[in-house]
């Protein structure tokens, strides 16, 4: 089995334990009017949550996509691979909606959490196109054979 960090994890959820604590830290904005943190703060936080969530719906996708693929089921694998691409597209156009942003002047705070979600964004587009490189490989490999 390629991807299995820990027995019995089989999720991005179950790996990222991290990012599920930190969610509950996310308070909403009724609770942000009685203390000193800005909304902006709790918006950074959640763009940050929803390229983390993404990235990990993609990268969770392309890794089934592989096993699928490993077991020859070629056409659930594009259609795996087909889902992680729109996963990836949503982490990724959140990305580039902050750097537009930025580009027209209005700068947001970086904190620790948009860094590790950058990781999750890069690690994951990473993944896939290393994992649609092994499908073609298996799928070639499938087609020798006949």
């Amino acid at each position: 089995m390629l991807f299995k960090p820990f027995p019995g994890v089989k999720s991005h959820e179950q790996v990222c334990f991290t990012c599920h604590f930190l969610q509950d830290k996310i308070k909403s904005v009724e609770q942000l009017k009685h203390e000193k943190v800005t909304p902006m703060d709790n918006e950074m936080d959640m763009i940050s949550f929803g390229i983390i969530a993404n990235s990990g719906d993609a990268r969770s996708f392309a890794f089934q996509a592989l096993n699928a693929a490993k077991e020859g089921r070629f056409d659930e694998a594009d259609e795996l691979l087909k889902k992680s691409d729109e996963a990836s597209a949503k982490a990724h156009k959140a990305q580039t909606d902050l750097l537009f942003a930025e580009m027209n002047g209005q700068k947001k705070p970086i904190d620790l959490l948009m860094v590790h979600s950058q990781d999750h964004l890069m690690t994951s587009m990473l993944a896939s196109e290393l994992i649609r490189e092994m499908i073609d490989l298996y799928k070639n490999k499938e087609d020798k054979k006949d």
